[in-house]
């Protein structure tokens, strides 16, 4: 990976149970994964298909400024929310995607999906 190099885990759900603690689970691997590679500045985008809004989520996007938290005003399905979440990385980070120094994975909530996954993905 180069200097200033973005990555962003987009973490689609719906109806989570416990996603709070999935995200704090994320975020220790991240900053283990950010010292190994240098200079990686790691993001989180929840992409919540939700008929109501987490507001612990919220609060949470609001105290943290690498975490992101969308809630979709209509149901979108995985693959809509997915690329609602590609929109909006590309549009808050312009230069980064244009100079392909954003990294985008896309897990499921539940952390299902070993974290070392994100670390292979990346190497590439």
């Amino acid at each position: 990976m180069r200097a200033k190099d973005k990555l962003f885990v987009v973490l689609p759900v719906y109806k989570e149970k416990a996603i709070e603690r999935n995200v704090e689970k994320l975020f220790s691997y991240l900053g283990k994964l950010g010292k190994r590679k240098g200079s990686l500045e790691s993001f989180v985008v929840v992409i919540d298909d939700s008929p109501e809004e987490n507001e612990e989520l919220r609060h949470f996007s609001r105290v943290r400024k690498n975490f992101f938290y969308i809630h979709n005003n209509k149901r979108l399905y995985l693959s809509g929310s997915v690329l609602k979440a590609f929109k909006f990385i590309k549009k808050r980070f312009p230069v980064a995607v244009e100079k392909k120094r954003a990294f985008v994975v896309v897990l499921d909530s539940d952390l299902q999906h070993p974290l070392l996954l994100i670390d292979k993905a990346i190497s590439y």
